[in-house]
């Protein structure tokens, strides 16, 4: 079975010889080595069509970070690829895809994926925490802004290491959870008041309760960790009042691409094992 890989980062080489470990033929445009075969032909011949996670920044072209090409999705749609993968697929492309009846499949909405990114993303953070404070974690009071995935992973990581953890949500439900798992709970709308009370803060939420409030009311050297996506933070104000704040998305990618791009690998070499079995 052909692949074409089209943009990406080291997750995608990672990905790539995985699946070429796996018998699967890999070509790549977009990955930083020139192609020989022009795009459609090359999108023509293969297979499947792998897009990178996310596939775009700006909706409009393929991410090619390793690479100084630009790659339009529109021109991936009009060359009829036979299918398409790709990770947090924008509304546009899968508009457009639907509309020409092309198969495709979002990779990261697959659970076990996006658990497991969660995990190296909590490892990451963790790991920058304990390298960018003067203080240890031991001890500690942490505050973690949401408690999905990312910041359930989070918080468990931070008690381990015997930080004093409470955790945020506006839901009762989730607060009951947040206290059964060990943590201290504490409700969205309480967090303002309260602030001043935390040496680390971790954001997962895209909440716009980050603002200049928020950031006049913390601790001089509390650090701040933001590992929300689309994030509402308000950077000038944590500037004006000198608060170490690092905005840190797609640190899977970043820290651990081997173990990231294999993971990516593994899901889609799942979803072609089903597309086979149909």
């Amino acid at each position: 079975m052909d692949l074409l890989c089209v943009g990406g980062d080291r997750r995608t080489l990672f990905m790539s010889e995985f699946l070429h470990n796996k018998g699967f033929k890999i070509n790549h445009i977009g990955l930083g080595t020139t192609a020989d075969t022009p795009l459609c032909t090359a999108i023509k011949t293969a297979d499947a069509v792998l897009l990178p996670l996310p596939v775009s920044s700006d909706n409009k072209t393929v991410r090619t970070p390793l690479a100084k090409e630009v790659i339009y999705l529109d021109d991936i749609v009009l060359c009829r690829p036979k299918l398409v993968l790709g990770g947090m697929i924008n509304n546009g492309l899968c508009t457009a895809l639907l509309n020409d009846n092309i198969p495709f499949f979002d990779y990261y909405k697959s659970e076990p994926l996006t658990l497991k990114n969660a995990l190296l993303t909590a490892e990451a953070a963790v790991s920058i925490a304990i390298k960018e404070t003067e203080f240890s974690l031991f001890g500690s009071s942490s505050l973690v802004l949401g408690y999905g995935r990312i910041g359930k992973i989070v918080s468990r990581y931070l008690k381990a290491l015997g930080a004093y953890v409470t955790a945020t949500s506006r839901n009762d439900g989730t607060l009951a959870g947040i206290a059964t798992d060990g943590y201290t709970p504490m409700n969205t709308a309480d967090i303002l008041e309260n602030a001043d009370q935390f040496d680390l803060v971790f954001n997962t939420v895209p909440s716009p309760i980050m603002n200049r409030q928020f950031f006049g009311s913390l601790k001089k050297h509390c650090l701040v960790l933001d590992l929300a996506t689309n994030s509402r933070l308000d950077l000038s104000a944590a500037e004006e009042y000198k608060i170490n704040t690092l905005c840190l998305p797609g640190l899977p990618g970043k820290f651990f691409p081997k173990t990231a791009g294999e993971l990516i690998g593994a899901e889609i070499l799942n979803i072609l094992k089903q597309q086979k079995e149909e």
